[in-house]
């Protein structure tokens, strides 16, 4: 991480399975998006509402619903459709 090499750091951390603390580095550098890339198929609906929920907070709706939606949280995606 200290070489700003954050693919290689949050693949790692994904397969030890640590995942928050791959979550917390991802979030603290911006790097959300390669962290869900790298969990893939793998990601747990709490992984998925984690992520929708840092989007959500970052303002950005039509990625919060997109992973609002991949965790079955529909009545979220339908609250982000009228926005």
């Amino acid at each position: 991480m200290d070489l700003g090499d954050y693919t290689t750091a949050l693949e790692y951390l994904v397969m030890s399975k640590n995942y928050e603390t791959a979550f917390e580095v991802a979030r603290q550098n911006g790097q959300i998006q390669l962290f869900a890339d790298i969990l893939g198929n793998q990601a747990t609906p709490d992984d998925l509402v984690k992520i929708a929920s840092h989007y959500e907070h970052e303002r950005n709706f039509l990625l919060a619903g997109k992973y609002y939606a991949l965790a079955g949280q529909n009545d979220k995606v339908i609250e982000f459709a009228r926005i």
